[in-house]
């Protein structure tokens, strides 16, 4: 059985981040498909190592760090330094326990509570609805975990992606606040997770954008994305869609997405 003065048993681990109860393990991707996720560092804060362990080895394909704090104190210290992006957060640990240790976490994090109890559960996440993401009781089933981490990190993995196309296309005189700006925008999202959607953007592209609108149609969105185009290309400089389109007598919705989506992929999104 592990306890916090032997955690340095746990398997793989290769750097130590503070002494005693606390350590960080650097992982290495499974998979092409998960390296998009190693920017960001998860935080388990778990005085059970063996359950810890188990988080760890569930989990340790989604980061570049995984850290283990056994108890409250230095769970505090390392959001505060390390600023993890996700928090597994047992209520029941050492020091600071888990209720006092979210009074003082801040915006921004993000929070899957793990919890042996149900009493006062409701109450707190109402209480902390910004942070808290998800409440798991234990017996906790890993695959659940998994899949909730994983989410997690596909949200903010499309933030992201969203964040870059925005600066992308603030090279452009866009209405920002139109509906077609909207639709372009989600219609390179859409791009950038099946590039194929290029190949037949009106009865593909068009359909899945329009089915996240209520009582929208695919013909609304072409409609609202052309006049969009069409105002931005009447007030764009020329030498601005010369440098991306060439010829800028005719740029189609098809062409216009084609070349963003050659540039986010040039900028690795």
């Amino acid at each position: 059985m592990r306890t916090c003065n032997n955690i340095h048993k746990i398997p793989t681990i290769n750097e130590e981040y503070l002494q005693d109860n606390t350590q960080k393990k650097t992982i290495q991707s499974k998979s092409e498909y998960k390296k998009k996720y190693l920017l960001e560092k998860i935080l388990i804060v778990e005085d059970n190592l063996n359950f810890a362990n188990t988080l760890y080895e569930t989990l340790n394909e989604f980061a570049s760090e995984i850290i283990i704090a056994c108890d409250g104190q230095k769970a505090l210290n390392i959001i505060n330094n390390l600023k993890p992006y996700i928090i597994l957060l047992d209520l029941h640990i050492p020091k600071i326990n888990g209720l006092k240790l979210l009074t003082q976490i801040k915006k921004g994090n993000n929070i899957i509570i793990l919890s042996g109890q149900t009493k006062y559960i409701n109450k707190i996440h109402i209480e902390n609805y910004e942070i808290i993401k998800s409440v798991l009781i234990k017996p906790i089933d890993m695959k659940e975990v998994y899949n909730k981490v994983e989410y997690l990190l596909e949200q903010r993995e499309k933030e992201k992606i969203t964040l870059n196309i925005k600066k992308i296309l603030d090279n452009f005189e866009f209405n920002k606040t139109s509906n077609g700006y909207t639709y372009i925008v989600e219609c390179l999202n859409e791009i950038v997770d099946e590039p194929l959607n290029l190949r037949n953007i009106e009865n593909v592209l068009y359909k899945k954008v329009a089915s996240r609108h209520f009582n929208n149609n695919s013909h609304n969105v072409k409609w609202n994305i052309d006049k969009s185009l069409a105002s931005m290309c009447r007030y764009t400089e020329k030498n601005i869609l010369q440098r991306y389109f060439g010829n800028i007598n005719n740029i189609t919705a098809k062409k216009f997405l084609r070349e963003i989506y050659d540039v986010l992929q040039i900028n690795g999104y």
